[in-house]
C-alpha cells in the first residue's frame, strides 16, 4: 500500500499508467502484449533461429519459404509468399507513395524479432513503414524526417540529458547515455520527448553498418541513476520508449545498463520491469562505475567514470 500511495503522488494514480497510443498505430496493445508467440522484446525475443539456420515457420512453410532463404535473401523470398514483406511493400507503396522501401537489413531484423514468422513480421513492418510515414507527435512533417531541426529536440539536447558515445562498446555496439536525474517529466509534453527520443534512436542507427554482425547491429543503453529523485521518474515517458523499441526498432536493444541504482529506484522497477518482454530482462545489468570498463573499453568510456574520453557531451 505505501508503495502505490508513492506511486500515486507521482504519477497522479494509483496505477501503472497505460500505454499512450501511438498515432497510426492499430496494434491492441493489451493484446500484444499477452501473445507471447508474437509478442517481440527491443532486442527479439530470445527464441530465434539464428540467420544462417535453416528453420521453418507454418505460415512461411504453407507457403513454400523456408526461413533461411528468407534470411539470405529477403527481398527474392519473400516476395514469392501471399502475404510477405516483399509483396506488401510493393502493392503498399503503389497505393501509397509517401511508405520508404524498407532495406534488405530492416527486413532481417524484423523476421529475427518475430521468430522468422513472415505474416507477423510482415504485418508490424508495415505498422512500421506506417509509422514513419505519419505526422505524428505534434508535427507536420512524416516521423522518418525527425532530426536535430525538429520543434523541441534542440531544448532537450541542451539538457544534456541523453546523448550518444562516439565510440563503441566491446561488442562493437553505440553507446546511448541517459541521465535520468537531468530529466523533469514537467517541462515538456510527451510528443516533445517523444520527439527527442526519436531523433536519438535514429541518430544511434546511423552508426551501424548495414553488412555487420546482427550483435554489432544491438545498442547499448546507459541509465545512470545516480541522483534520482521520485520526481525524475517518468512512467509514461518509460512506457512510451519501451513501446517504440518493441514494435518499431526491433533486435535493437543489446544490453541496458542501470548504473549506480539508489535505494528509491527499488520503488520505481517493480512498477517498470512488468512492461519489458522476459528476455529484455535478461538484457538488464545493474552496475557500479567500477563495473563499467566490463562492457565498454577505456577508450570509449567518459572521463568521469574512469575512461579517457574527455568529449563534452553536455554541449
Amino acid at each position: 500500500k505505501l508503495i502505490w500511495d508513492i506511486l500515486a503522488d507521482a504519477d497522479e494514480g494509483s496505477e501503472a499508467p497505460q500505454p499512450t497510443p501511438e498515432p497510426s498505430q492499430t496494434v491492441k496493445d493489451t493484446e500484444d502484449k499477452t501473445k507471447d508467440a508474437h509478442q517481440p522484446d527491443a532486442e527479439g525475443d530470445g527464441e530465434k533461429p539464428s540467420p544462417n539456420e535453416a528453420a521453418t515457420t507454418p505460415a512461411a512453410a504453407a507457403n513454400g519459404v523456408d526461413a533461411a532463404s528468407v534470411c539470405k535473401d529477403p527481398k527474392a523470398a519473400l516476395g514469392t509468399t501471399d502475404p510477405s514483406l516483399g509483396s506488401w511493400v510493393g502493392s503498399a507503396r503503389a497505393n501509397n507513395a509517401d511508405l520508404e522501401v524498407p532495406s534488405e537489413g530492416t527486413m532481417r531484423r524484423f523476421l529475427r524479432g518475430h521468430r522468422q514468422d513472415v505474416d507477423v513480421a510482415a504485418e508490424r513492418l508495415r505498422k512500421y513503414l506506417e509509422w514513419r510515414s505519419s505526422c505524428s507527435y505534434g508535427l507536420d512533417t512524416p516521423v522518418r524526417d525527425i532530426c536535430a531541426e525538429t520543434p523541441g529536440v534542440q531544448g532537450q539536447i541542451a539538457t544534456g540529458k541523453c546523448y550518444i558515445l562516439k565510440n563503441r562498446d566491446k561488442m562493437g555496439r553505440p553507446i546511448i547515455v541517459v541521465h535520468v536525474n537531468r530529466h523533469d517529466p514537467a517541462a515538456q509534453s510527451r510528443d516533445e520527448l517523444t520527439r527527442f527520443g526519436v531523433h536519438i534512436l535514429e541518430m544511434s542507427e546511423r552508426m551501424i553498418e548495414p553488412n555487420e554482425d546482427p550483435e554489432k547491429q544491438k545498442l547499448c543503453i546507459i541509465f545512470d541513476l545516480e541522483a534520482v529523485a521520485m520526481h525524475n521518474i517518468d512512467y509514461h515517458a518509460a512506457k512510451r520508449i519501451i513501446y517504440m523499441l518493441t514494435y518499431f526498432y526491433p533486435e535493437r536493444m543489446g544490453i541496458s545498463l542501470l548504473l549506480s541504482s539508489p535505494v528509491i529506484f527499488s520503488v520505481a522497477w517493480p512498477v517498470i520491469r512488468p512492461w519489458l518482454h522476459p528476455a529484455t530482462q535478461k538484457k538488464i545489468e545493474f552496475v557500479k562505475p567500477a563495473q563499467l570498463p566490463d562492457f565498454i573499453p577505456p577508450h570509449a568510456l567518459p572521463k568521469r567514470w574512469g575512461g579517457t574520453d574527455e568529449t563534452d557531451y553536455f554541449t
